[in-house]
């Protein structure tokens, strides 16, 4: 089911939008060496090098299979990984009980893509970056600096992924309606 276009932008802009600034622009590699230090796996437990996501989107999916909503949404996320492979990738951190719930989950759903270790603290320290409070979350990646928090909601939208490619963070003004300041925030821009 496709989502009218301006709900996608009213969603887009309700929901929060991050972009993580530093002084220096950090290569895609380094910034994701960062992010998972401990490498990736795939869904066999095998070691799959950094390079795979090079030129990639990559949506960092917090989930379980013990969560209703996630299991709804992950079927959605695995078509959409599936039919964009070449340009969107998907790493998996497992907020599951026990290992063993999170490779059936895997099997499950049939998840063909990345995870890290399971007993690391990758998924810790990522879901405090990020403020991940509920799940799903799906937080997309672009040249490995965050892209939005709300992933969910593009792939629900099953926004095409050269728009999401073509993206970019806009600053813009606005008016909260509880002060008489103009406040700024960053906005995503989808490209056309």
């Amino acid at each position: 089911m496709k989502f009218p276009k301006f709900l996608l932008v009213l969603t887009l802009m309700l929901f929060p939008v991050s972009h993580v600034a530093s002084g220096e622009e950090a290569a895609q590699e380094e910034t994701l060496a960062s992010m998972f230090p401990d490498g990736l796996q795939d869904r066999d437990g095998k070691e799959v090098s950094l390079d795979v996501l090079d030129g990639k989107i990559v949506g960092v999916y917090f989930s379980a299979y013990w969560c209703g909503p996630c299991r709804k949404f992950t079927p959605s996320l695995v078509n959409y990984r599936n039919a964009n492979k070449d340009d969107f990738e998907v790493v998996f951190l497992s907020l599951d009980r026990t290992k063993e719930a999170k490779l059936k989950y895997m099997e499950d759903a049939e998840m063909d893509w990345l995870t890290v270790d399971y007993d690391g603290d990758v998924k810790t320290k990522l879901s405090k970056k990020w403020s991940v409070r509920s799940i799903p979350t799906l937080v997309l990646l672009k040249e490995g600096k965050t892209l939005t928090l709300d992933g969910r909601s593009l792939i629900s939208a099953n926004t095409d992924i050269a728009a999401i490619k073509d993206s970019r963070m806009e600053t813009e003004e606005y008016n909260c309606g509880r002060c008489d300041k103009t406040h700024t925030r960053e906005k995503l821009v989808l490209g056309e």
